[in-house]
């Protein structure tokens, strides 16, 4: 017997549960993927497969070896077809809710993923950011390792090498110059994948950058240039960038932290001071640092040379705008952090339908075909999250419940919804559905009807919902 949603399920104002970000999984990635030992995790950024539609026809796939002609630990990554980012979390009592997203450089062919990327990530870390190594697509080089001296030596004599006058930044080889485009926009889609999966990982939505070193500051610039709503910066820090463009200057434009040399022989010292030159000229933020010697390359290295010292001052622009300081409300209600300026957090924000990406009920969690759009995250103080799900017919949730509760909005067609002991129950489009905390109970489509509804809930110590059981075909045909 099946009626209208009664007291047991009680029908008014919701919000969402577990539902609206699907938790992200360190995916059985294939063996070949580079996993650092200290990591708390590596996602591939793209859904399904993880593979791109561009790199769908590849027949390569991530290489890692020491660079040729390092003379200490230096692990260069190459061929990359699965864009992944790498995790590594602050302890909880350091986190303070800003994540960094660290693009290694390597011309566009290759990662120099150490001194650029997981030694950065472990400094950030160490200062309560929670950071990601962005492995992105870069340009075919050979399979085998024997062939990379020579190719590499190939490489730097076909690569400009800007004199004192130069004030832009190098152009590649054609094929450069394609993968640059890939590797911008799995910037952007790292950004999206970690806005995405923001409360689940104790991150504020609104305190997410990215940088990079050589190349990987032209994937920064890259998405600090084109973004829509889910992939715009925060924050950027282009380090000796190799960008395509400084102008026109975006409206939103994040702040700038600018640091090259003035030795370096591969990007033109000049072209940083550009970039600072056009984001004073807008009217935004940035900060700029030429250090006499340090040559390109410098990274995290400790060479006593003046370049060293660009990780102090990172530290310290970091702290003025208040990254380093967990998010707390001021008198106006913004967790943002200090600049000065109107911030983003403090403005109205629409996000745009059609940016938000869809993605699949993970089969842990849901029987059947289910699609969840993620409509928005928790921004400080609030901890509410909210997504549209639909259910094809026969699709449903496992048994489960919220710490906090939850709320279903019915917007199309109709369904059922049951708590753990009582009758399952009619809902339809335009009903509303307060599932109490701590109730056990399921939900989805009937068997010949599909179901969207909107959910919205709270989350408790980064917990929204405790997964149980799925719902048996007996259960459900009850």
């Amino acid at each position: 017997m099946r009626r209208k949603v009664s007291a047991h399920i009680s029908i008014a104002m919701v919000l969402l549960g577990t539902l609206v970000v699907t938790a992200a999984r360190a995916q059985e990635l294939p063996a070949y993927v580079d996993r650092p030992p200290d990591a708390a995790g590596i996602y591939a950024i793209w859904p399904g497969s993880g593979v791109p539609p561009e790199a769908q026809k590849a027949s390569w796939h991530e290489q890692s070896m020491q660079a040729p002609g390092s003379t200490e630990p230096s692990l260069m990554v190459r061929n990359v077809t699965i864009p992944t980012v790498t995790m590594f979390k602050p302890a909880t009592d350091k986190a303070n809710g800003t994540a960094l997203i660290v693009a290694p450089g390597g011309a566009f062919s290759f990662l120099m993923v150490d001194y650029e990327g997981y030694d950065m990530a472990r400094w950030l870390a160490q200062h309560g950011v929670t950071a990601f190594v962005l492995k992105y697509r870069v340009a075919h080089t050979p399979e085998n390792d024997a062939d990379m001296p020579a190719f590499l030596d190939n490489l730097f004599k076909v690569l400009p090498h800007p004199g004192a006058s130069v004030e832009t930044p190098p152009v590649g080889t054609s094929q450069i110059e394609e993968a640059r485009l890939w590797a911008e926009e799995d910037g952007r889609q790292a950004i999206r994948f970690v806005r995405q999966h923001a409360t689940e990982w104790g991150i504020n939505p609104n305190r997410i950058g990215i940088g990079g070193f050589s190349a990987g500051g032209g994937v920064a610039m890259g998405a600090v240039m084109e973004h829509d709503a889910q992939s715009r910066p925060d924050f950027a820090v282009p380090i000796y960038a190799g960008y395509r463009t400084a102008t026109p200057v975006p409206a939103d434009a994040p702040p700038l932290f600018i640091a090259a040399t003035d030795d370096d022989k591969l990007v033109a010292p000049i072209s940083g001071a550009r970039l600072y030159e056009a984001w004073h000229a807008a009217g935004k933020p940035a900060e700029l640092h030429i250090f006499a010697r340090g040559e390109h390359g410098f990274g995290m290295k400790k060479q006593n040379l003046p370049s060293d010292a660009w990780i102090d001052l990172l530290k310290n622009w970091l702290a003025s705008l208040g990254y380093l300081s967990p998010a707390v409300s001021n008198s106006a209600g913004s967790g943002a952090p200090r600049t000065g300026r109107v911030e983003q957090s403090q403005l109205i924000t629409i996000t745009r339908s059609g940016s938000r990406e869809p993605t699949k009920g993970p089969a842990e969690r849901f029987t059947g075909s289910v699609d969840i759009e993620p409509l928005f995250s928790a921004h400080d103080p609030s901890r509410m999250i909210g997504g549209s799900v639909t259910f094809q017919p026969a699709a449903r949730t496992a048994w489960h419940t919220h710490p906090l509760g939850q709320i279903l909005i019915v917007t199309a067609g109709s369904g059922w919804v049951q708590q753990w002991g009582g009758p399952i129950e009619e809902i339809q489009s335009g009903d509303v559905v307060w599932i109490p905390a701590g109730v056990k109970h399921w939900h989805g489509a009937t068997r010949t009807t599909a179901m969207t509804h909107i959910a919205i809930l709270e989350e408790v110590g980064g917990k929204n919902a405790d997964w149980m059981e799925k719902v048996s075909d007996e259960q459900y045909r009850k």
